[in-house]
């Protein structure tokens, strides 16, 4: 063995310092190349970074004088006393239309949502249809929510209790749409 020396493995510290520099080199290198490139062109992005084309964007520039003006506006607005809302109250409230007898909940206790309404112009039907949070139609595997379909025979006066539009298996229904088909009465 003489004449020749054992290889030695290099140590856990050359290993890191080297990889170190030949990061701070990789770095330095693309950094380098970076600046001796020359501009690119007007892309959507350089405006949002502060590119060298940051003012060439035309619909930018429209929406902010779009927006200062409305500022503008609301400001003389304000100055006026026009800004908000002023509900009249006594006799100069408006009377409500013939007919109208103002909102009301379908079910003042089950939780409803999303309500459709159909008439039938033929006769005095009204129909409502809403999305129920509450209970289940029925024992067993029934839908949860449910439509719940209400019916008033006198125009709108007075209401069924409400009935499942489907007691039917489900895991829910949504989204209640209801018309009354032309010309047939039908809902």
């Amino acid at each position: 063995m003489s004449g020749s020396t054992p290889a030695r493995p290099w140590s856990g510290i050359t290993r890191t310092l080297l990889t170190i520099g030949a990061a701070v080199a990789f770095i330095g290198a693309v950094a380098l190349i970076a600046d001796t490139q020359p501009p690119g062109p007007d892309l959507p992005g350089d405006a949002t970074r502060g590119g060298p084309q940051a003012d060439v964007n035309p619909e930018a520039a429209e929406q902010a004088e779009q927006a200062e003006e409305r500022q503008e506006a609301y400001e003389q607005a304000e100055e006026q006393g026009k800004v908000g809302q002023a509900r009249p109250t006594g006799q100069a409230a408006a009377a409500p239309v013939a007919g109208w007898a103002g909102e009301r909940p379908v079910d003042t206790v089950a939780d409803d949502w999303e309500p459709a309404i159909a008439t039938d112009p033929h006769a005095p039907y009204v129909y409502t249809l809403v999305t129920r949070y509450a209970g289940k139609p029925c024992n067993g595997n029934c839908p949860s929510p449910w439509m719940a379909l209400n019916v008033s025979t006198d125009g709108g006066v007075t209401w069924n209790a409400g009935a499942p539009l489907c007691a039917c298996k489900g895991s829910g229904q949504f989204d209640p749409i209801i018309e009354v088909v032309p010309n047939t009465g039908a809902v």
